[in-house]
């Protein structure tokens, strides 16, 4: 089933034909946008979905859209946002730190049993996958947005 999102990522991102597929979407920036529209059709279209989302951001102002991920929990969507300032010194109690092997074990330990979306900054992209890559994760797809 595609869910053309209205973005460039339409083409790339779209949620497999079996529902059954566990997911695994990581997100940096302006990336979150074409994760937001998939999940936003999942609500609109009361369809659940194993899915585990890593959205990292420098500072927690930074993270769009969080009412919709929220709202998408009753629908297989898990959450986990994760800050990188370390200089951030506000009332934050989620993950600190950029998306690494110990996060992805931790959070996600059937991470090599995901299909994996890649979306953001060129920079981020090309880290996120050479993570998922050292734990052997070979089904990545990416959405580059650059000049961010």
């Amino acid at each position: 089933m595609r869910c053309h999102c209205g973005t460039s990522s339409a083409w790339r991102f779209f949620l497999p034909s079996d529902a059954k597929t566990k997911l695994g979407f990581i997100a940096g920036g302006i990336g979150i946008t074409p994760f937001r529209n998939i999940v936003k059709y999942l609500i609109d279209t009361h369809q659940s979905r194993n899915i585990v989302l890593f959205h990292i951001a420098n500072s927690p102002e930074e993270f769009a859209h969080r009412d919709v991920f929220d709202q998408a929990k009753i629908y297989g969507v898990e959450t986990i946002y994760s800050i990188t300032d370390e200089q951030y010194v506000g009332d934050w109690q989620e993950k600190r730190g950029r998306l690494d092997k110990i996060m992805i074990q931790t959070q996600c330990p059937d991470y090599n049993k995901r299909l994996w979306y890649v979306s953001g900054p060129h920079n981020m992209i090309d880290a996120s996958v050479a993570v998922l890559k050292s734990l052997g994760v070979r089904r990545i797809m990416k959405d580059y947005f650059p000049g961010y």
